[in-house]
């Protein structure tokens, strides 16, 4: 993760732990909290790995994705070679430390309850979740890993 020094040593980034992200002037950072064992979320929006751990669901609210024209949501959709942006995401299970994950970027979005799907950035009016799909640009290095395949697909 380029830049990554410009952190002292010891340092830490805290984030607001409903929100789930940090949102920076050029960047977005996605921290996701799994349970222990997947299937066995108490949470009625479970982020969920599919597609062997290259997309993960992640939710937001819909007054934070405003069809697509908020700003964290332009960083979530947007192409880093044409404006600049990037969304990293963190990832881990219960209470333990979190695993980078590399670049993301949404590929969809549903109003969370919904079984529609919609490209881009269609969602709901209601101001309730928006169930957004994230696509880990950097799946193809992260899928030999131990450590990301134990947090995809734990033992």
């Amino acid at each position: 993760l380029e830049g990554h020094s410009l952190l002292g040593e010891n340092s830490l980034v805290d984030f607001p732990q409903r929100s789930g992200y940090v949102e920076l002037e050029n960047a977005v950072v996605l921290f996701v909290t799994l349970p222990l064992r997947p299937g066995n979320s108490a949470r009625s929006y479970p982020n969920e790995w599919l597609e062997d751990g290259s997309i993960l669901s992640w939710f937001l609210r819909e007054n934070e994705w405003k069809d697509g024209t908020a700003p964290i949501a332009k960083k979530l959709v947007g192409d880093e070679a044409s404006d600049g942006s990037i969304a990293i995401l963190f990832a881990r299970r219960g209470k333990g430390h979190f695993f980078c994950c590399g670049r993301c970027r949404v590929v969809e979005s549903r109003p969370s309850g919904s079984n529609s799907v919609h490209s881009g950035t269609s969602t709901t009016k209601d101001g309730k979740l928006v169930k957004l799909f994230l696509l880990l640009q950097d799946w193809m290095n992260l899928h030999a890993m131990h450590d990301f395949r134990e947090l995809v697909r734990p033992s």
